[in-house]
């Protein structure tokens, strides 16, 4: 029988922000089934400033992380930022 193609998976979600809305609870939900059901090592990202999301993820034991990743109008500080951003998901390395 061949194994699930999920299970040991390095998995991150991004998601707007750590703020509860429609988006930031449907990646709950789905980061808490990549875990249970699929095996699935997941962590999810939120842009901005922990919130809400942040303790229903912790506890629920999957790990977060609050990116700081602002869109100012220098385009060199967004880029830069985005550069700080790609380091930090590349020092992560996720599968997905």
């Amino acid at each position: 029988m061949r194994s699930d193609p999920l299970t040991g998976a390095r998995i991150v979600l991004v998601i707007p922000s750590l703020q509860m809305g429609g988006a930031e609870r449907q990646a709950c939900g789905l980061a808490r089934w990549l875990r249970d059901s699929r095996g699935a090592e997941v962590e999810v990202w939120g842009l901005g400033k922990e919130g809400p999301v942040s303790a229903l993820l912790q506890g629920t034991g999957i790990p977060w992380r609050a990116i700081a990743l602002g869109w100012p109008r220098n385009p060199w500080m967004r880029a830069k930022g985005l550069l700080r951003f790609a380091r930090a998901l590349r020092t992560a390395r996720p599968n997905v």
